[in-house]
């Protein structure tokens, strides 16, 4: 990486200003001193501070930056050379497919502090879900067989209720 220290480019009048951002915006003004580069005023960007060709677009670890969606686009990286970045849009499970393909190809992942802490995480709301559809069934079970034992009693005073609304209908007229 390039030893020497550029300059932070912020905006004219960043400081006098609260509502304007310190993204870089080029001066214009027909009177500014930072436009014209004089003595005393800030930096602006310009070709001399371009960082050189061979580490343009490198990241942390002098790795290059390739973006993930699928698994099918970890087959041409070299895990020397090149970073994964997993994309935003992946869900989970796909998301934990690839980073076990990562761990296994010993690619970085640069968006990701720990792949293993990230895969256990899932491992864990894999199990939580299990049991809770397990707690779900027997409950629907239980729900089942209470039913089967009071059907048979049930069911004889029904028969009773509906012997007496007929006999008091019958009664009745």
């Amino acid at each position: 990486m390039n030893t020497k220290k550029k300059p932070t480019f912020v905006r004219q009048d960043i400081h006098k200003r609260k509502c304007l951002k310190f993204a870089w915006r080029k001066p214009s003004g027909i009177d500014s001193k930072m436009r014209l580069g004089l003595k005393g005023h800030r930096k602006t960007p310009s070709p001399g501070y371009g960082s050189k060709r061979e580490e343009r677009g490198l990241l942390k670890g002098n790795l290059r930056g390739v973006l993930i969606s699928s698994l099918q686009d970890l087959k041409g990286i070299d895990a020397k050379k090149s970073g994964a970045i997993l994309s935003s849009t992946v869900g989970k499970r796909k998301k934990a497919e690839i980073v076990r393909e990562c761990l296994s190809k010993n690619i970085k992942i640069i968006n990701m502090r720990d792949a293993n802490a990230f895969l256990r995480s899932i491992e864990e709301m894999k199990e939580k879900k299990k049991e809770a559809k397990g707690k779900r069934e027997e409950k629907k079970e239980e729900k089942k067989g209470v039913e089967k034992v009071l059907t048979d009693e049930e069911k004889k005073l029904e028969v009773k209720k509906e012997m007496d609304k007929m006999l008091i209908r019958k009664d009745a007229l």
